[in-house]
Formats: C-alpha cells, structure tokens, sequence
C-alpha cells in the first residue's frame, strides 16, 4: 500500500479500495501491476522516505534516529547507498561519524537490503530537496558526541538466574509483505477466546493456535491510514469488562486529516498543521459469541496531533473490578506528546489543557464529554476544574510516550504505565490521580533542557521538579531503547508471580522487577526455546526486533510478539536455575 500525498493525488489508496466487497488479495495484485504507474507519477523519493525512514527519522527532528536534514552534504549517494543497505560494515570500519551515532543513539540502524541504489538514490534527492527549501545543515560531528559519554542516568540492569521458556503459538498472516515495521502490537482476551491486532487494520481471534478474521477495521473507515508513522494504522483496541453480555468494543486508529472536529482544537499555533486524526471508535455487535464481528459504530472523539511521533497508545479498563467501584467501565486511553518537544513546543504538551501527553479517563457511556458522544466521569481530578481550556478528560499528565497500561489486579489495583523516554532512560510510573509525571522538563530523576538537546541540569533524588512525580523504576539507554511494557504476572507460573514483566522494543531484551519491592531495581532474564538459550533477535532473525508483551489476564498466559516475522511466542514455563 502506498500513501501519496501529492496535490494530484491526495488521498490514501484505500478510499478506493477498501470498500465493503473488496479483498485485500485484489488489492495487492492491483497495487504490484499499478505501482510502477504510480511512482513514475508521483515523488518517488518521498513516497520511499514515508515507507522506509520516517518512523524512526525526520527531515528537521530526530525520533529513534537521528533528523536526516542536510546528509547529503556528508554523504555523497555511493557512501548513502552502502551506508542503507550496510550500516553494520560502517561501524565495524570505525567510521567516526557511525560511531558517534551509534553512541548517542545506543542503536544500530538495520541494513535495508531490499532496497535498490535507485530507490535509496531517491530518497536521498528527496532529503536533498527538502533540507534545502528548509535550510537543514548537517548535523555537525561535534553535536553528536555525547557529553558526559559513559555516564549513566540509572542504575545498571542487574543480571538475574530466572529463565522462561518460550514456544511459539500463532503465526499471523503479514498484510503486507514490504512493510516489516507494520504488524502485530496488540492482545487480548475475553471467555471467548485470544485475539491480536495487526496495524493494517485487522483484528484476529485465535482459534486452536489458527488467526481467523474476527474484524476488519479498514472496511467501514475509507479515512483509514496507516503511514507514515511506525504507529500509524490500527493502534489498538479493548473490550468492554461486560463484553459477554453487552457486546462492547473499542479501537483506536488512524485517519487523514479532513477537518473533522477534535477535542483539542487549538492547542497549538496554526502555522503547525495536523496532517492527521486518531479516532476513538466504540462498536456493538448484537451477538458477543458471534464470529466474525458484526455490529454497528459509533465514533466517540478524535484527537489531533502535531506531528506523526508519540501519538494514541494504550487503550484500557480496570480489570477485575466489581460494578459497584467507580472505576468500573471507564475507559483509559494514553497520548503520547505528539512529538512536541521534538519540535521545540513542549509548553503545548506538558499542561493540563491539552491531551497531548497524557492519560485520560472517560465514560464512553456519559454525555458530558465535549461532543455529547462521552462522559467526564465526576472523579476525574480536573472534572470540577472553572478553567474552560482544562482537559477534563485527564488522569494523569507529563509523560513522552505512555505506551502500556496495567493494573495491579490483585494487589492494590494501582494503574503503572510504561512511558517510553528520548535520551537517557526508560521509565515504569506509577499513577497518582492528577499526577504530573515531568516531560517535557524531567526524564527520569533529572532536570533536561528540550531546547538544548536534552541537555541533562540536575538530579533529584526526592522528588521530581515543581512537585513531579518520579517514576519508581528506570533504566538506562546503555540497556535497551525504548520499553514496552509491561504486566503483573498473576499467572500459575510460579517464579513470575508478583513481577511485572516488560522489555525493549529495539534488542527485544526481557526485564522484570518485582512489584512488592520496587527498589530491589531491574532484572533481566534468560529465553529458551527447546531447551536452547536464545534471544529475541536470534528468534525473529533481526536485530530490531519491534517487541511488544501481552497478557490474558484471564487465562493467565503471557505473550510476546515481534513485528518483524509476525509470530505471537507464549510463555510456557519459568523457573530459577
């Protein structure tokens, strides 16, 4: 699939093609026959940078990697071209300028070998062009050494004799083949049965280790896209706690931007446009045994934002909850802060009149929300709040990219996020009503300067800046990039009881910490599979690994599942060697 954003032909291909009748088969032969039609006509480069880079690159901002402006001054196209399909040989060659990336970035790039030297040519001219009309220089050799190198901003990661074994327990069908940062990110469960979400849109129930089709998001929303952020498409969806008796279920997803109104109209200045919409839709099939999903829509609010980075997350209810607690069928919905500190703005994120970095709270079933279509539930912290530009809707704020929500079901019922940090570490929080957790000001337990690159100020070992709260567990970029988190194991797997369970979305490398005692710090540990020791990049054969952790809090069972060959691993056993 592939999203052309050119005047004369702005639109994404599936307003065409995704329409109640069609299949995705047809689609994809139509797209291999019309593709060289399409490129011709449109900017090839462009088109190309969206697919391949601009989930981990911009043109004037960095993300996972670094911004791309003005490379083409300090790379000419042979040394491009090898550096894309080879990054690997640059760093093993001690190229100063890898170096220097690798250190700042603590990743290495994956090589693009199926990209040919025209392709990558292009993306180059595009870079070119663009960095020009914005006048990018290079990134200068001196701004990507890192100062303080070797200092760490959390403790080490203590290494630990726990092992878990895992198998694997469902292939999904790739929707997409030249699309490998597009895939699985999601499950669930209900009585019947596990499903997982595929960002293309479908959504699969498991059945005797076989995905079928359960719902196919793509086919009721023509605005659907899924390009090109690393996030973009169908981001996630939950059922409703009652789903056997009401039939309740919500996704989150992307859509092109066409002027439709947002609950955060105005947040920012209007020299800075939305491209696009995520929109959060509640679905109700008459029938919750029935197979495949049928039901009926009803779009609950939508959110716009700045930029394609850090942008709609997790999407969850309290587990386990009786329908007397308050807390009962409110729905939790995480925002990432729309790259904003990214792109030197982080006042419009880091307040609490704007979603943008926060944790929200909502009564899908209400109607006092701003469009009547939801509630503000009357416990929220800001819901008596006189101020008219107050998010009602906010929990909790302060956070870069709050990527998993869990609760502690059967120890205290506190809510943990995972939030996803820039440069130096990695956080578990746990979340206080009304609490402001400190990004853009604070990662971590220190004081950083957005607008000078992150710069490190200070430390505070008692408690965050201006009354933030600090997470209760970090780790460092020298471990891993970019959590994704994480669960309480309250399974029958007895040497994971009590932990919650996470990782690294890049290495694919397995953390815990045992939640009753906190401060005992972070802990790896070993993967087996059929008895042999392992890791997650040797398992999906690459070394981005785009890991993400699942739990069916009903069955018990936990999950991994990696986007790069689709698999869905559960693990099968745990125990202390």
């Amino acid at each position: 699939m592939i999203y052309l954003s050119s005047p004369a032909f702005k639109t994404n291909i599936s307003t065409f093609i995704f329409q109640p009748g069609y299949q995705m088969k047809i689609t994809l032969v139509i797209l291999f026959f019309t593709m060289p039609f399409f490129l011709l006509a449109q900017d090839k480069g462009k088109i190309l940078f969206e697919t391949h880079c601009a989930s981990c690159h911009g043109i004037s901002e960095g993300a996972f990697g670094p911004r791309l402006g003005g490379v083409h001054k300090v790379r000419n196209d042979d040394e491009f071209t090898r550096f894309v399909k080879n990054p690997a040989s640059f760093l093993a060659g001690n190229d100063t300028r890898t170096k220097a990336l690798f250190e700042k970035y603590k990743t290495e790039m994956p090589g693009f070998t199926k990209l040919k030297k025209k392709e990558i040519i292009a993306i180059l001219t595009y870079i070119k062009t663009e960095s020009e009309e914005q006048n990018m220089q290079p990134l200068s050799l001196n701004s990507l050494f890192v100062k303080n190198a070797g200092q760490r901003y959390a403790p080490p990661v203590k290494s630990s004799n726990l092992f878990i074994e895992v198998e694997d327990f469902v292939q999904i069908p790739r929707t997409d083949e030249h699309l490998d940062d597009k895939g699985i990110t999601v499950l669930r469960s209900t009585k019947f049965g596990v499903f997982v979400s595929d960002q293309m849109g479908k959504i699969y129930r498991i059945s005797n280790r076989k995905p079928e089709v359960y719902f196919d998001v793509r086919l009721l929303n023509p605005d659907f896209i899924f390009f090109p952020s690393i996030g973009a498409g169908l981001g996630n969806f939950t059922f409703h706690p009652d789903f056997e008796n009401n039939g309740l279920l919500y996704t989150s997803h992307l859509e092109k931007y066409t002027g439709k109104r947002a609950i955060n109209e105005g947040d920012w200045p209007d020299s800075l446009k939305s491209g696009q919409q995520y929109v959060l839709t509640e679905w109700k099939t008459a029938d919750p045994a029935a197979f495949p999903f049928t039901g009926n829509r009803r779009e609950i609010l939508r959110i716009n934002n700045p930029n394609f980075a850090h942008s709609a997350q997790d999407l969850a209810f309290a587990p386990g909850l009786d329908k007397q607690n308050p807390d009962y069928g409110m729905l939790y919905y995480s925002f990432g802060d729309g790259g904003s500190a990214n792109l030197k703005i982080p006042e419009i994120s880091h307040n609490i009149r704007s979603v943008l970095g926060s944790v929200m709270r909502i009564d899908p079933q209400g109607n006092n929300g701003v469009f009547a279509s939801y509630g503000i539930p009357a416990d929220n912290p800001f819901s008596s709040s006189l101020d008219p530009l107050v998010q009602k809707e906010i929990y909790a704020f302060g956070f870069r990219n709050p990527y998993r929500l869990s609760w502690d079901e059967k120890g205290d019922g506190a809510l943990y996020v995972a939030d996803i940090g820039e440069s130096n570490v990695e956080e578990i929080n746990r979340v206080q009503k009304g609490g402001d957790y400190g990004w853009a000001s604070q990662e971590g337990k220190y004081g950083i300067d957005v607008k000078t690159d992150k710069t490190v100020l200070f430390e505070r070992e008692d408690q965050g800046i201006n009354q933030t709260i600090l997470p209760v567990a970090t780790f460092d970029h020298n471990d891993g990039n970019a959590i994704c988190g994480g669960y309480i194991y309250e399974g029958n797997l007895e040497p994971l009881k009590r932990k919650y369970f996470f990782g690294d979305i890049v290495s694919g490398r397995l953390f815990f910490t045992d939640v009753d005692n906190l401060s005992n710090g972070i802990f790896d540990l070993h993967l087996l599979q059929n008895g042999k020791e392992t890791t997650m990049q040797q398992l999906c054969g690459i070394k981005r690994t785009h890991l993400r952790v699942g739990y069916d809090n009903i069955g018990g069972d936990l999950y991994l599942l990696t986007k790069p060959d689709n698999v869905v691993r559960r693990i099968k056993n745990a125990y202390w060697k």
